[in-house]
């Protein structure tokens, strides 16, 4: 089966335009590949930090100044997790709240 038909298209050049014709659609499915990627990865940050936050709740009550170990600990953590999946702007952020604590 070629590849005008398909994706329904019709080639009038041949072998040239089929080659081109393939390419747009390969580079427009890559796109839209490496975008869903991006979402998912996101995503999968953001269950995680709230897996945390739920965890924070319920154990920093009982750890009164060892919490803020605790948090700092996590903060590092979550840095080098946004920074593996790729979710730049959390990077950022979380960057600049261990900076915040680490300068008082």
């Amino acid at each position: 089966m070629s590849i005008e038909r398909e994706w329904g298209l019709e080639s009038s050049d041949g072998d040239q335009e089929t080659v081109d014709v393939a390419s747009e659609v390969a580079a427009a499915y890559e796109g839209k590949l490496q975008a869903e990627n991006d979402s998912r990865q996101g995503e999968r940050f953001f269950w995680i930090f709230a897996l945390v936050l739920c965890i924070d709740v319920l154990v920093f009550p009982s750890l009164s100044w060892g919490a803020l170990r605790v948090f700092l600990l996590e903060v590092v953590f979550l840095i080098g997790l946004a920074h593996y999946l790729g979710v730049d702007i959390v990077v950022v952020l979380l960057y600049r709240i261990f900076n915040r604590y680490i300068n008082k």
